[in-house]
């Protein structure tokens, strides 16, 4: 099952993460690309999980402990990465 994966980020935008946090994130869109969301949902570093308050609607799934992408799925199953977020203890 091959899940169509959009980036709505700018390139500029991608180009001030760490690279490790693109590698990683490169390899999340791989694998959803290959065999869909819940692929990555069962592994347990990704830490998949529904957003609530002003993020309604959205999931996100870790990066690493620090860094988050935040996506959203349409009822046909597209991925839409709209964000990559850095989180820390007291923000999150």
């Amino acid at each position: 099952m091959k899940t169509i994966v959009q980036i709505s980020l700018k390139r500029n935008d991608l180009k001030k993460l760490p690279k490790e946090i693109i590698i990683k994130l490169q390899y999340a869109v791989e694998l959803m690309q290959k065999s869909g969301i819940e692929s990555l949902r069962k592994i347990n570093g990704y830490n998949d999980e529904k957003l609530s308050g002003e993020r309604s609607g959205q999931r996100s799934f870790r990066l690493n402990r620090s860094w988050r992408a935040i996506y959203e799925e349409n009822i046909t199953g597209e991925i839409t990465l709209v964000d990559i977020v850095e989180v820390n203890k007291h923000k999150y």
